[in-house]
């Protein structure tokens, strides 16, 4: 799970409900690693997740339908699960200015260059559209840096510009500076890459708290590519035979 104080917990609260219990586990789970709180129960406030065919219990708050269908309507996500639209879905639940992509919190050994000068650092947290990290300098808003990223043991360079910098104040945190960077340039590739690995790690995190006979009977809710399926070591619904 990331980081996170409890009283934003208490604002993310989700009441979910699925007919297949494996997925619901698998949903349970994942809503966690992405800091909302799962109720057992629905309560005033909180968002009802419930799959289409199930009871809607009338102290439900409000609702968002899982239905087998192709067509995006708002308040309803489509079966099977598209992670982004799912994450899209909520955060417009939950947030003035939602998060259009789905980051994640991670430990990327990366190399800056900025002005002609190599700096090691380590890329904290990321989505398809920009990373933060950490320097022992400050740069100016709209500055552009180069990165250099150890991804699945893949090295990814990135350019784009800083967005924010922000110096720590703790005395025990250095000179240490709080950097944001968004992407330039990249190309649709590279971002399916990116997010194909964010969503990996999710799902990793979630294969971990489950047997592998629940997270296999479950995930066939969510609409995942065959190379996921198989780096998840899942039988790919379009084969007979799971992955050697």
């Amino acid at each position: 799970m990331l980081s996170g104080d409890k009283s934003k917990l208490v604002s993310r609260r989700i009441f979910i409900d699925l007919v297949n219990q494996a997925s619901q586990k698998i949903l349970h789970c994942l809503l966690t690693e992405w800091e909302y709180q799962v109720l057992a129960t629905p309560e005033p406030g909180g968002v009802c997740l419930i799959e289409q065919g199930r009871p809607i219990p009338p102290e439900a708050g409000p609702l968002i339908q899982l239905v087998p269908s192709r067509y995006l309507v708002p308040g309803r996500v489509c079966i099977p699960i598209s992670l982004e639209e799912l994450w899209t879905q909520l955060e417009n639940r939950f947030h003035r200015i939602p998060r259009r992509h789905i980051r994640k919190e991670v430990s990327f050994p990366a190399t800056a260059m900025i002005r002609g000068e190599s700096w090691a650092t380590t890329v904290v947290s990321m989505s398809d559209w920009g990373c933060r990290f950490s320097l022992g300098r400050e740069l100016a808003e709209g500055e552009t840096i180069e990165l250099e990223i150890n991804i699945a043991k893949i090295s990814v360079a990135l350019t784009g510009r800083i967005i924010y910098s922000m110096p720590r104040c703790e005395a025990t945190e250095g000179n240490l500076v709080d950097l944001g960077m968004m992407f330039d340039g990249i190309s649709p590739e590279l971002r399916i890459f990116l997010r194909r690995n964010l969503i990996l790690g999710y799902l990793v995190r979630v294969k971990e708290r489950l047997s592998m006979e629940e997270f296999q009977a479950g995930v066939g809710f969510l609409n995942l590519s065959p190379r996921i399926l198989e780096s998840l070591g899942c039988v790919d619904p379009f084969r007979r035979t799971p992955p050697s």
